[in-house]
């Protein structure tokens, strides 16, 4: 039997990869909007959390060179 499309779960972004390093957790409390911002950035550049972080850190100390 199959459900109707209404009631399909919806696909999600994945963005889990193996990495070949180490990590550490990193909690943050943020805005609602910031985290909307944030989220809408790495879907669009299919990035995980994490590469998302480093592009935007290796962006923001080009800035400052």
């Amino acid at each position: 039997m199959e459900l109707p499309d209404e009631y399909q779960s919806a696909p999600t972004a994945r963005r889990r990869r193996v990495r070949e390093t180490k990590s550490k957790s990193l909690t943050m409390r943020i805005t609602p909007t910031t985290y909307t911002r944030f989220n809408e950035y790495c879907d669009r550049e299919q990035l995980s959390y994490p590469d998302a972080l480093d592009r935007l850190l290796a962006l923001a100390e080009g800035a400052k060179d």
